[in-house]
């Protein structure tokens, strides 16, 4: 364990403490106390008030996976997520902002892609009030979406997201992942020749 400077007991952060991701300076007297909190197994967010245990945060990104899973877990989905909400996919350069637009995306997905699921792949990876995970989203395109009707094709994509975190839910999620793979996958995008 890293050895702590006794002057701030973990109960008593110090008040200069800033989070690494406003990009603020941090006082150098704090700098051990944040990495021997986030050592312990805890994530400071917005701040000393907050904690989340990492483990929570896996809970919580593990939930989220899964209330995209299946299209009856829409009120579980809604649940984890802050009212001001916003997720983007970044390839499909789609964003949308509170639960409302959420719960639209969410249907259309599931419209679209009726077997839409999404695997993590790997552990999350959590510093303050941020965290991220890679993940494979499968599907079939058994419904129509904006200027693509339905191609009945299967695909398995890879990807990753991240996630902005405030309290115990997440604030914004923005997926990265390869537009040109799923649709080549959908048919819809020529596949390279192997001549």
């Amino acid at each position: 364990m890293l050895s702590r400077d006794k002057r701030y007991p973990m109960s008593d952060p110090p008040q200069r403490w800033q989070p690494f991701a406003q990009n603020t300076l941090m006082d150098p007297s704090t700098h051990l106390y944040e990495r021997e909190i986030l050592a312990q197994g805890s994530v400071l967010m917005e701040g000393k008030e907050h904690r989340m245990a990492i483990s929570d945060l896996e809970r919580l990104i593990e939930d989220w996976a899964l209330a995209w899973s299946s299209p009856n877990t829409l009120e579980k989905l809604l649940s984890l997520v802050t009212e001001d909400c916003i997720y983007e996919d970044v390839s499909g350069e789609t964003i949308t902002h509170g639960k409302t637009e959420l719960e639209q995306l969410y249907r259309a997905a599931h419209d679209a892609f009726p077997d839409y699921k999404i695997a993590l792949t790997s552990h999350v990876v959590a510093a303050l009030n941020w965290a991220g995970a890679e993940w494979v989203k499968t599907g079939t395109q058994q419904g129509d979406l904006p200027g693509l009707p339905a191609t009945n094709k299967p695909y398995t994509l890879r990807g990753a997201s991240t996630f902005e975190l405030q309290d115990n839910w997440v604030r914004r999620c923005s997926d990265y992942s390869d537009m040109v793979t799923l649709l080549k996958q959908l048919g819809v995008y020529p596949a390279a020749s192997n001549s």
